[in-house]
């Protein structure tokens, strides 16, 4: 569980130089408790770090529907291998057509078209106009999420951790609280 490898490491010290690699499995892992640097002895040396990645490229927008904080948007990609609902889709470098600038974020896959190669996605850009047209750019589907349900997920009021990489940090938004 999260929790017991939170535990194993929380006496590890990393020598000066070495970084940890914590490589978390592809999944949902919830937490019971924030990730605290002030919990391990030497946390700046610490990367968490998902398993798997897997790259795409978004051709075009296919539609939209929604509003301002909750659309839905239906992406053209080159392919939808290794991509299932409940992923996340990181979009970067969005250029061309129209509000290119709202596909660009972290956005959970709510739907997967494999004879058309689609996605749609939730977006939760406040925008009055969602995207549309030949919007390109680049996607990284991410596999790993680290749930944090009625608190914050990671604080860092200390040192600090060396890094978090190819994962999602979600949290439920109740009581104030993020990822």
């Amino acid at each position: 569980t999260l929790a017991n490898l939170l535990a194993a490491l929380a006496n590890v010290m990393v020598v000066p130089g070495a970084v940890l690699t914590v490589e978390v499995d592809d999944g949902v892992w919830s937490a019971a408790a924030p990730v605290s640097d002030a919990n391990f002895l030497t946390p700046e040396r610490i990367l968490f770090t998902g398993r798997n990645t897997y790259a795409k490229t978004m051709a075009s927008v296919q539609s939209s529907s929604g509003s301002a904080g909750n659309w839905s948007i239906t992406v053209n990609l080159n392919n939808v291998t290794n991509i299932a609902t409940g992923d996340y889709a990181l979009m970067t470098t969005a250029s061309g057509g129209v509000n290119p600038t709202y596909m660009t974020g972290v956005h959970e896959v709510t739907n997967v078209d494999a004879g058309n190669n689609r996605i749609s996605v939730a977006s939760k850009n406040r925008a009055t106009a969602a995207p549309s047209g030949a919007v390109a750019g680049t996607v990284t589907i991410l596999k790993t999420v680290l749930l944090f349900a009625g608190m914050s997920g990671f604080d860092c009021s200390g040192k600090g951790f060396y890094g978090i990489n190819k994962m999602v940090v979600k949290g439920d938004q109740t009581a104030s609280t993020y990822g």
